[in-house]
């Protein structure tokens, strides 16, 4: 954002970016296990969990003991867990349901990685009034006025 290419970005911490401004309201962002249809992942020893090389390991409520794979991208999650070579996969609902897979069904666990983000925009006069739109939009009023602890959730990738 500093070179003023880029106005807005999704982030976590508005204290990354200088001369800012960040939305009150925040998208929380849901990362499940996701498996094969009829496979009960709790009867297993041994899970073989896929994830996204760039995330960080979960705690995963299982009492199996997890063997992480390291995975390029989603395409490649949901091929290995097809062939039966991955026992689960750590996605979104939303991008698990784009591959049109019936046989991959979320497991019935809670969150495995949550993300609160806020929009943190470039601080000039459109952009606030942009992040004050956004606020409205998400049913956040008074935008400096606020605490933090007022903040709204929308979820998003979750059921």
């Amino acid at each position: 954002m500093e070179s003023g290419e880029i106005d807005c970005v999704m982030g976590s911490d508005q204290a990354d970016f200088e001369n800012s401004i960040a939305t009150q309201s925040k998208i929380r962002f849901e990362l499940r296990l996701f498996r094969r249809e009829g496979v009960d992942l709790r009867s297993l020893p041994v899970v073989n969990v896929g994830i996204l090389a760039n995330l960080p390991r979960p705690d995963v409520p299982l009492s199996s003991e997890i063997h992480w794979h390291d995975l390029r991208n989603l395409d490649q999650a949901v091929e290995l867990l097809v062939a039966g070579r991955l026992d689960a996969i750590v996605g979104d609902v939303t991008n698990i349901r784009m591959y049109g897979r019936t046989e991959i069904v979320q497991a019935d666990l809670p969150p495995v990685i949550i993300a609160n983000l806020s929009l943190i925009c470039r601080d000039t006069e459109p952009l606030r009034e942009f992040v004050g739109g956004f606020d409205s939009s998400m049913g956040v009023s008074n935008l400096r006025q606020s605490q933090p602890d007022e903040s709204r959730y929308t979820v998003m990738n979750g059921w």
